[in-house]
């Protein structure tokens, strides 16, 4: 069914949980999975932060990938393939899932509500709505259900 599994990173609960769930599928379905994290670095920076956020971000980014490939290894998937990607989030998550022909994408959400989600965005929700292939994520496990918009 899913031959191409894409779970994108950045470490965090969701991250994680998803992560569960990409590498059970991965098992389930003798799956490749790819692993991603996006370093995502917004002005303005002086060149000497960019450098300094940018070690620290691909260092977080590598710790995050690491801990999903080691789920992986440990469940027994066979095909890992595990990148750090640098730009906006939603966008590199879109083009690698386009350019690698994945068939899924397992993906963490935040919870983020109200005022908060629309002022901060939701890099879920952006690849939600534009991706071209299946997208099952994951909410947090402390997050409570909400119908708000």
């Amino acid at each position: 069914m899913y031959t191409r599994i894409l779970i994108p990173t950045d470490g965090s609960e969701g991250a994680t949980l998803a992560a569960k769930q990409g590498v059970d599928l991965a098992k389930t379905y003798d799956s490749a999975l790819h692993v991603i994290h996006v370093v995502d670095l917004h002005p303005p920076y002086t060149e000497v932060d960019l450098e300094r956020l940018y070690a620290a971000f691909e260092k977080a980014g590598q710790e995050a990938i690491d801990e999903a490939v080691d789920q992986a290894e440990a469940a027994g998937v066979c095909s890992i393939e595990a990148t750090i990607l640098e730009g906006s989030p939603a966008i590199a998550i879109l083009e690698y899932a386009d350019k690698h022909d994945i068939d899924l994408i397992v993906m963490g959400t935040h919870g983020r509500r109200g005022i908060r989600r629309y002022l901060i965005g939701s890099v879920a929700e952006r690849v939600v709505r534009l991706a071209s292939v299946p997208v099952l994520t994951v909410r947090m496990s402390n997050d409570p259900p909400s119908i708000d918009p």
